[in-house]
């Protein structure tokens, strides 16, 4: 027998109080008797007006913020092909022109030109930049790096600070945006559960899948245990997917 399935999420406690006054609005006017209480769709339409934009904005600055995260790591994976081609090469050149090892130590590596620790972008941030910085001390005695270049390396760090830098301001939205909504969390589940006993009062009659068709036009979900066929449904409204919170 399916199960019902609680809402917890802002976008899914906003779809049921949503549907709820659409459902209970289109019989009003059909003239049917309303199956949740006066008093609780009286309060629908001021709180989802309060309500919707709240997660509307948690929804957009969620989505803001993994564009910058998404944006920032692909600036820092670049950065880090960048930062061990520039090693790489930087290492040969120096064995092939039997270069002095000091090179390589101006460039902030060990003697022998491994690559160093750059998990993490402060390791990452800071390799490439004592690279950039030992091209510049290096250049008069053994000329200047190429493919890739200092310039190259510098460019390709300056895009991924950037990037970097954009995901604080990113984050701090989101947790404005999350403080703004939970502070209505509790009554939009309070309200959401009136729905729902008020629901299953005026359908006490009712078996459990005529329930259950109700609740379902009201927006509420149900799923069905692993191996059991899918209840037949006929009017089952779709469901909409949660907004995730962070």
């Amino acid at each position: 027998m399916p199960y019902y399935d609680p809402a917890t999420a802002p976008g899914d406690l906003l779809f049921i109080l949503k549907e709820t006054r659409q459902y209970t609005t289109d019989e009003m006017t059909a003239g049917r008797p309303l199956p949740v209480k006066a008093a609780t769709l009286a309060a629908l339409p001021t709180f989802i007006a309060l309500y919707e934009p709240l997660v509307s904005s948690l929804t957009q600055a969620l989505g803001n913020r993994s564009r910058e995260v998404r944006e920032s790591n692909d600036a820092k994976a670049t950065l880090e092909v960048a930062t061990r081609d520039y090693i790489e090469v930087l290492r040969r050149r120096t064995r092939r022109q039997k270069q002095d090892v000091a090179v390589l130590v101006n460039h902030g590596l060990d003697s022998t030109g491994d690559t160093p620790n750059m998990e993490g972008w402060p390791n990452l941030k800071r390799v490439a930049e004592a690279l950039v910085a030992g091209d510049a001390s290096s250049t008069a005695g053994y000329g200047a790096m190429a493919n890739p270049s200092a310039a190259e390396l510098q460019s390709t760090l300056t895009a991924a600070q950037e990037e970097h830098a954009d995901v604080a301001p990113a984050d701090t939205a989101v947790q404005a945006a999350q403080t703004l909504l939970d502070a209505q969390d509790e009554r939009a589940l309070f309200l959401v559960s009136e729905i729902r006993y008020d629901a299953l009062d005026s359908a006490r009659r009712e078996d459990d899948p005529g329930q259950r068709r109700l609740l379902r036009k009201l927006g509420f979900r149900f799923k069905s245990y692993p191996g059991e066929p899918a209840e037949d449904v006929t009017d089952q409204l779709a469901t909409s997917p949660a907004t995730p919170v962070s």
